[in-house]
């Protein structure tokens, strides 16, 4: 009898358990899979024992089949004739905490709110610290694109002033001109895009200073 043993990994089964003081708690299941691959060449069927060691906080999955001693677990399985494979999964309850802006989290609160069973007021107040992630997510858009123009203004105007400098004070005057003229130009929306952003950026810091405080006073524990 040859025995090939492969092992996967994998989460699932995320949940939230736990909202305080401005934290999500989120509790997935992380899955261990041994797949066996057995190759009976005894021309007969059997049943092997398969002996697997006890972890701790490691639940062996299906195992009602399954023989437990104190610190080993033995898995009956019906060996054919030939080839078969079959899998032991064993899983175990992992927690993370995370804030608003870890996309887990947030995730997870959208489908909280939707839960039917929930108080009107705690519905009411994560919707509210939901919403104003969402105006926040949409004055850094605004920003960013903000930030872009501004860089190309930047590296125009750093262009403009190399030109103006390699002409010096005795080159064509009217390319001198034209060359000065459009710094001028640059100048002036490089410093309307600053404004622009600068704002942006003093409303998004008012928005998030609202939406710690109202997230921090949300309160919430799986029972």
């Amino acid at each position: 009898v040859i025995v090939h043993l492969d092992r996967k990994y994998e989460n699932e089964g995320e949940r939230l358990v736990a909202i305080w003081h401005g934290r999500v708690s989120i509790e997935e299941r992380r899955v261990n899979k041994f797949v066996y691959a057995i190759e009976n060449r005894s021309g007969e069927a059997f049943t092997m024992y398969v002996r697997r060691n006890r972890r701790t906080n490691w639940m062996p999955h299906d195992s009602k089949s399954f023989i437990f001693e104190k610190n080993v677990y033995y898995v009956p399985v019906k060996v054919p004739k030939g080839k078969t494979t079959f899998t032991v999964k064993e899983t175990t309850p992992v927690r993370h905490t995370f804030g608003i802006y870890y996309y887990k989290a947030r995730n997870l609160l959208k489908l909280f709110v939707k839960s039917p069973d929930l108080p009107a007021q705690l519905k009411k107040s994560v919707q509210e610290v939901l919403d104003i992630y969402d105006e926040i997510a949409k004055l850094r858009q605004q920003m960013d694109t903000i930030e872009g123009s501004r860089r190309v203004l930047r590296e125009a105007l750093e262009d403009a002033r190399r030109n103006l400098k390699v002409l010096g004070k005795t080159g064509n005057r009217d390319l001198r001109r034209k060359i000065a003229q459009n710094i001028s130009k640059l100048s002036d929306q490089l410093t309307k895009l600053n404004a622009d952003w600068v704002k942006l950026n003093m409303d998004r810091g008012e928005k998030e200073r609202r939406m710690y405080t109202l997230f921090k006073m949300v309160t919430f524990k799986k029972k």
